[in-house]
């Protein structure tokens, strides 16, 4: 992987992102997740195909004057992969390490 690439997505994902656990319901175990919600295709769709994981989806806006959102998710052993590649360019979320 492209060093200078990691550290730029390092960025979005410190700045614009999230990092946590999440359920897909009551009762149901929690995942480690990373997430990057943006309306820029194009960025989210970099992230994705840079680490090679995880999904892209849409979430159309309900104002016709928004822009429709885009995230990219990846969860479980794959989002800790992912982690370990980001850490060391961590700035706001370095607490997590």
């Amino acid at each position: 992987m492209n060093k200078i690439r990691t550290a730029y997505f390092s960025g979005i994902i410190d700045g614009e992102g999230s990092i946590g656990m999440t359920s897909n319901g009551k009762n149901k175990p929690k995942r480690f997740t990373i997430e990057v919600k943006m309306t820029c295709l194009k960025t989210v769709s970099a992230i994705h195909k840079h680490f090679g994981v995880g999904h892209v989806i849409t979430r159309p806006s309900k104002n016709p004057r928004w822009k429709n959102q885009w995230r990219w998710r990846v969860t479980g052993q794959p989002a800790r992969l992912v982690f370990e590649k980001i850490k060391p360019f961590l700035i706001t979320k370095k607490h997590l390490t």
